[in-house]
């Protein structure tokens, strides 16, 4: 009866120091997955800026809604 108590405390032991070493793999796949998801929204609006660009280049935008676009989509770059 006591080994087994005993077994048993060094099981739970165990888990308990160990759990933290298995906690930040997901936290990292989070981060990977966070950063991910950044660098297709960065991606994204550069892709918008190009083409705004383009549209007040051929002129189908006019130069104040150029610049309100062009402000709103770099600061959310940064």
């Amino acid at each position: 009866m006591v080994v087994a108590v005993s077994v048993i405390l060094l099981i739970i032991g165990i888990l308990f120091v160990a759990y933290p070493l298995f906690r930040p793999l997901k936290r990292k796949d989070e981060e990977r997955e966070t950063i991910k998801q950044l660098h297709v929204k960065q991606s994204t609006i550069h892709s918008i800026l190009e083409e705004l660009e383009m549209d007040y280049e051929m002129g189908h935008i006019s130069d104040e809604e150029y610049r309100e676009l062009d402000a709103k989509y770099k600061a959310e770059l940064n």
